[in-house]
């Protein structure tokens, strides 16, 4: 499974490739920031808890994040 980090640290907005997620499209408490120049790749096995969805437009925008920082 590959994850993206999330961080509440408004500083990191502006990165190539991050993505703001407003609390309202994420289910956090918080505004956060997706950080695509961070991508992982996890067991999802040692994933302990389910935190929320993303609707499918906010998706989009964390995948082409991505796609902007590996270049394709």
């Amino acid at each position: 499974m590959v994850v993206v980090p999330l961080t509440s640290n408004m500083k990191w907005v502006d990165a190539p490739g991050n993505v703001l997620l407003p609390p309202k499209s994420t289910g956090l408490p918080s505004a956060s920031v997706a950080m695509a120049s961070l991508i992982t790749a996890v067991d999802k096995q040692l994933l302990d808890e389910h935190v929320g969805k993303l609707p499918a437009a906010k998706l989009r925008s964390v995948l082409d994040g991505i796609a902007v920082v590996i270049g394709s």
